[in-house]
């Protein structure tokens, strides 16, 4: 087993720093995927929960300068500590593991692996929102319905895809019998609901756990869905389209000039990017939250700025789109020097009625990505990709010299090299000839 683990843990540390070498989750999901998997095995090899706490231990080695037997083997005693001390700990309840945590203020990532639950934003929500309203022993037979039920991507589908309009669909009618909590998590804006649940009656819904009969969703799906043209989704969106974002990376500046919202949880921000220095209109749809956090990070302006959002949100008592002007408001636009967006062009109808890519310029940020973290593993990707340019570059006078050696003429043989232009023809034999004498073109 020792060796497997050393194999296994090698393995994690070195795909772990080609990943942070090429640029991270967003340029290789799949590896990342990969890591992930390696985590899962060697926790569980230690029949150790796949928890950040235990997590951590395998973060400290890929945090390491250089990969060391000691390295190696500190990290194999640690992971064997934290079997044994998980091994010997007092056997509790998931009723009181729960309340522990909660009284702990343990991490969701922490306790919901250890109760055998995924990290889902519904897990999460019902460990760090609801318990606050709730009984343990109601969020404990929560997360086991929706654990039964299998359809944690239903219900993120729901909240993301139809924040207005998930009632009306017939994924929302089918579940929401058996959680009790749905609304909650479809609608947690509306604290009128959480108030509700310290007043409601014990007796008046029965947790879905006590009902006879508990399915899970692929049930419902076969006994409410067995006709041909029905649809969970059907009345929110008529034809299901399986939709791959094509995500990129806006890196150039962004000014906000108006933000426009309603009741709704989603935000639209329209400006200019400045791609080339030239400015452009563009739009973006953000997550409230996600914005708000934003906006904090730009000192006295952004705090301006987020002052009169809220107190503007907190006015609109009606379902009116409320436009702010910034320049109006507050003086000036915002310009978003800090910080890149990993966004995504969302579908809309066509004008043959079918779903298509949006044309406008308009984005859905995915992710708020720190610039100047960015542009260092930016500088570094760049770097080394430069080094095998040079040497690339350098093979096409070695390949022109090739070709002139077997007869060809001049033209003809930098026709056959590549090397027609007369500065990529220089670079190449300087590049050449650089190696040749024992140096090296390298950005470092």
């Amino acid at each position: 087993m020792k060796t497997d683990i050393i194999s296994r843990l090698t393995a994690y540390y070195h795909l772990y720093k080609k990943l942070d070498h090429i640029g991270g989750l967003e340029v290789d999901g799949d590896l990342f995927e990969e890591l992930i998997g390696i985590e899962e095995v060697i926790l569980k090899k230690f029949g150790l929960p796949l928890s950040n706490k235990n997590k951590t231990i395998l973060w400290k080695l890929v945090n390491k300068t250089k990969l060391s037997e000691k390295n190696l083997q500190q990290t194999l005693e640690h992971l064997q500590a934290a079997a044994e001390r998980f091994l010997h700990s007092p056997v509790q309840s998931d009723l009181e593991q729960l309340m522990a945590a909660k009284k702990q203020n343990r991490s969701a990532f922490d306790i919901l692996p250890e109760l055998g639950q995924p990290t889902h934003e519904y897990t999460i929500f019902l460990y760090d929102v609801i318990l606050d309203f709730a009984s343990p022993e109601d969020v404990l037979a929560e997360l086991s319905a929706l654990k039964r039920l299998d359809c944690y991507g239903e219900a993120a589908s729901l909240k993301n895809q139809f924040p207005r309009t998930f009632r009306k669909t017939k994924v929302y009618k089918q579940l929401s019998p058996y959680l009790k909590f749905f609304d909650n998590y479809l609608d947690p804006s509306n604290f009128d609901l959480l108030i509700s649940l310290n007043n409601e009656d014990d007796e008046s819904m029965p947790h879905p756990l006590e009902m006879a009969r508990v399915v899970s969703f692929k049930d419902l799906d076969e006994h409410n869905l067995s006709r041909q043209d029905a649809d969970l989704f059907s009345i929110a969106r008529p034809e299901p389209v399986d939709f791959e974002p094509d995500y990129i990376i806006l890196s150039d500046l962004i000014e906000i000039e108006e933000i426009i919202f309603s009741e709704d949880s989603a935000v639209t921000v329209t400006g200019q990017l400045y791609e080339c220095c030239k400015p452009s209109p563009i739009t973006l749809g953000f997550d409230f939250d996600t914005l708000a956090a934003l906006i904090r990070e730009y000192g006295s302006q952004g705090k301006s700025v987020l002052n009169y959002f809220n107190k503007s949100r907190q006015q609109n008592l009606i379902d009116v789109p409320v436009v702010i002007s910034l320049k109006d408001k507050t003086g000036s636009t915002l310009e978003l020097r800090q910080h890149y967006f990993k966004v995504y062009k969302p579908l809309t109808l066509g004008a043959n009625g079918k779903p298509e890519i949006m044309k406008e310029a308009f984005y859905i940020v995915d992710e708020v990505i720190d610039k100047r973290r960015y542009d260092q593993q930016q500088v570094m990707f760049m770097r080394s990709g430069l080094n095998g340019t040079f040497h690339h570059i350098s093979q096409h006078y070695y390949f022109y010299l090739n070709h002139r050696h077997d007869g060809l003429s001049e033209d003809e043989a930098r026709k056959k090299a590549e090397l027609q232009d007369w500065v990529r023809f220089e670079i190449s034999r300087m590049l050449y000839l650089l190696e040749k004498h024992g140096g090296r073109a390298e950005m470092k």
